[in-house]
């Protein structure tokens, strides 16, 4: 009894609560008081003048990707047990590492190098005077490309 005389009163009150914006000041009276004020939204036209018409963005050149990756060349230096030695400060005022981790689902091949599928924590490295993309696994650099 009690359930349904609860339902039947939330009944009622809902049309009254259903356009109530709880930010607003406006005390509710009515449902009609809501029916009564329409929304208009006032549809923004843009003018240009003859003389600043907007310019098309200009397209970004061609690459050739195939001539990039010939002369990319792999990794000349490793580091010691694998470890990198800036991970600490990497770390230090972080709670979780601030670089990407990557799920691969298949094995990506860069010439020599195969990256197995699995999860790896991107991280870029600068050294000698050229930057470098560590890929981690556990904290360890699994591969390191150019």
């Amino acid at each position: 009894m009690n359930k349904c005389l609860l339902v039947f009163i939330l009944a009622l009150l809902l049309p009254v609560y259903a356009d109530y914006n709880p930010l607003s000041d406006a005390p509710i009276n009515s449902v009609e008081e809501f029916n009564q004020d329409e929304i208009e939204i006032d549809r923004m036209e843009f003018e240009y003048p003859s003389s600043n018409s907007p310019q098309p963005v200009e397209s970004k050149p061609n690459k050739n990707y195939p001539q990039i990756y010939n002369d990319l060349q792999l990794a000349d230096f490793s580091y010691l047990h694998n470890i990198d030695p800036d991970q600490y400060y990497d770390m230090k005022d972080a709670a979780w590492s601030p670089y990407p981790l990557l799920r691969l689902n298949s094995a990506i091949y860069f010439k020599g190098i195969t990256i197995e599928p699995g999860y790896y924590l991107l991280t870029p490295r600068e050294h000698n005077g050229k930057w470098y993309l560590l890929f981690k696994q556990n904290g360890v650099v699994a591969h390191t490309c150019i």
